[in-house]
Order: C-alpha cells, then structure tokens, then sequence
C-alpha cells in the first residue's frame, strides 16, 4: 500500500516513512517508546512512500510544527479506529520534542533537521519494511495475549521479524519479553532451559546494543524474574540515564528501589516521576503510588494515607491504593474508614472477587480443593488487620 508524497521542493524534507510508535502495556496502560524507522525517502525524485501501517506519520522540517504534524497524523488514525484512541491520548500528552531523538542522523539529514544526539544504528530500530511490520504486529498483540498460545503467536512474528533482519534489536528486546512472560506465566515446559535461552538472548542484546533503552528493560525483567534484584537495578539505572524523561523506566527504578529496602531513594524517585516534563496523569499516579509505598515502609503512615487519598481520588479504579489505605486506616483504629477503602478494594481487584465469592460459598466448598487457597486470600487480611 501506498500514498503519494506531497508535491513540492521540500517533499522529501516533510514526510518520511514512519513505522511505530511501540506500545509497551504495563500497569498504568499504553507507554510510547522507540519509534520503528524505514528506509527515508530520497533527498530527489520521490514520489511516493511505503504506508507500511496504513498510516504516515508527516514529519515537519522545522521543530515547532514538527510535534503538530505528528499528532494530527496520529488524531487520523484514532478517528479510524477507536483502538487508537488511548495511543493518542497518551502521545499527545508525551513530551513535544521527545519523538525527535530517535531520528537517525541519515534520516534527520533528508528532513533537514538537526539530529539528536543518538544516531543511526545506536537504537537498534529495524530499518526493514519487512521486519517493521512483523515487529509491529507481534508488539500490538503482546499487549492483549491471554493465553500461551496468544503469546507463541506474537514470538512466530518475531522471529519472522529477526528473518528478514537480525540486526533490529527492537524485535529481539520484544522476543526476550515473550519468554519471560511465558516464564512467569508458568508456561513453560522446559522452564530451565527457557531461563538459560533468555538470559543468553538479553544478554546479547544488550552487549550489541547498550544504548537501547527496551533491550535494557528486557534484560531488567528477566533478572527481576530470576530475583537478581541488585542487577536489576543497575539496569534500571541505566534506563533512567538513557531516558530520564520516561516514567515506565523512572517506576521501574523507583520499584526495585522499594524492592532492596531503600525506601528514601524510591521516595525521591517517586517524586522525580511526578515532576517529568510530560507530565502525564498516568505518571503522575505511577509516582504517587511509589510515594505512599515508601512513606508506609519508612514508617511514615499518616504521610503515605494523604499521598493515597490523593491517588484514588486521581484514580478511584485502583484496587491496590485502596487496600494500602485500608490497611493503614485499621493500622490507627479508624475502622469505618478502613471497611469502606477495604470495600472499595474487594469490589475492585481481581482477589477480592474471589474473597466475596469464597465468603458467598464457604459452605459448599471442598475442604481439599480450596482450602488453602481460602487461606491464604483471609490471612493477607489478618497482616492487614481487616480480618480477625
């Protein structure tokens, strides 16, 4: 598929190919991260390019209209398909000259800019037509894999993706994440020697490609999975030093710090993220969260309720700040407020459907069966202090 180029002198200084924007999920949603760059269109003679996702990203030579550009490309797309909708929401609140980084000098030479101080190659984009759409197939179905299944079909994707080019190492950081959500999924037959291919594959990644932010966070998961804790932070840490802008790497910092005991660290880190130029609402209750989490480990309770309350008050869907804040209330002996955040909790999160249901059935169920399971659900309440 394709669609003509724009008439004029400056064509090939204002459209480029453009393959993705990639769409990482992680707790608070849809995150963009490195963008898949193609072939560029020829300084001369071009007349048109490939729509390699059925869209085409129009690139302004000049800085101030380049980010408006980007975003009524992107506002097309989401009126098409409602899929998109959240995609844009979150672009458009993304840091304006962020996408510009990732233009390769070779590229940003063509458009007429000035490239950013990462060039070509460093990022590890694929640069294959072929290999830009496998990648971005598998990445838009990672996000929504349900089943084992699910998740072999995106890694088939990916492997045709590092077919067609072995060099793009956003295919092999994404091929390395299928395995460790097979891994904690606990899906694997031959977890062993999964562990070992992972931990070869990220390793490789990140040796030929230091300077690409999701090899790093690859590797990172796979060393949380095998609770290397202490090497993955400095992973983190290095995510947070090639993008100190992002809030996914600056949380997961902020998580591994909580993780090693370091509560004034993840404390600040918190803080950090809730004061990033692109100050999205999704980073700002990603740091708040990290905030009460390192309050409440510091021993600082009444601290941590204000910063919670200001969290569900942002975001009343999330379950985990309700239960937090249950605790803390049964913590200082105000019980009505304890049982209506432990209300919200239950009628929220996924575990405590299973309490209500286990409460709704506890008479008919197995002992055998469901026993342990009943308790372990009733004894994360009695650390709580909502269950006697």
């Amino acid at each position: 598929m394709t669609q003509p180029a724009p008439a004029g002198v400056d064509a090939a200084a204002s459209w480029f190919p453009q393959a993705m924007s990639r769409t990482l999920r992680n707790e608070l949603g849809l995150i963009p991260g490195l963008m898949v760059i193609v072939p560029p269109v020829p300084a001369t003679g071009a007349t048109e390019v490939p729509d390699v996702v059925g869209w085409i990203v129009e690139a302004a030579a000049s800085h101030e209209g380049g980010r408006t550009r980007f975003d009524i490309a992107l506002r097309r797309k989401a009126e098409a398909s409602p899929s998109w909708q959240r995609r844009f929401e979150y672009a458009a609140d993304d840091d304006a000259s962020r996408w510009r980084k990732e233009i390769p000098a070779a590229v940003a030479a063509q458009l007429g800019v000035a490239p950013k101080a990462v060039g070509a190659g460093d990022l590890g984009a694929c640069r294959s037509v072929a290999a830009a759409e496998y990648t971005l197939r598998a990445i838009e179905a990672y996000g929504n894999y349900r089943t084992r299944d699910d998740l072999l079909r995106v890694r088939g994707w990916l492997e045709q993706a590092l077919q067609q080019e072995p060099g793009c190492v956003e295919a092999r950081a994404q091929h390395v994440m299928t395995h460790v959500s097979e891994l904690s999924n606990r899906w694997s037959t031959d977890p062993k020697a999964q562990m070992e291919l992972a931990d070869r594959l990220s390793r490789q990644a990140v040796t030929e490609s230091p300077l690409q932010p999701f090899a790093h966070l690859a590797r990172l998961q796979l060393l949380r999975l095998q609770r290397q804790i202490d090497a993955a932070l400095e992973e983190a840490t290095t995510l947070t030093r090639l993008d100190p802008s992002n809030s996914l790497f600056m949380g997961r910092l902020a998580a591994l710090q909580y993780d090693v005991g370091d509560a004034p660290a993840a404390l600040a880190t918190a803080r950090k993220i809730q004061s990033l130029p692109s100050g999205t609402l999704a980073a700002l209750q990603q740091g708040l969260l990290y905030e009460g989490m390192a309050h409440f480990s510091m021993g600082e309770e009444q601290q941590s309720a204000a910063v919670l309350r200001r969290l569900v008050a942002l975001n009343p869907q999330n379950s985990f700040a309700w239960l937090m804040l249950a605790s803390i209330e049964a913590l200082h002996g105000r019980d009505p407020e304890a049982t209506a955040a432990l209300q919200r909790y239950l009628a929220l999160s996924s575990a405590g459907q299973s309490i209500k249901r286990l409460r709704a059935n506890e008479t008919t169920i197995p002992e055998g069966k469901f026993k342990r399971q009943r308790e372990r659900y009733y004894a994360g309440l009695r650390r709580a202090g909502l269950a006697e």
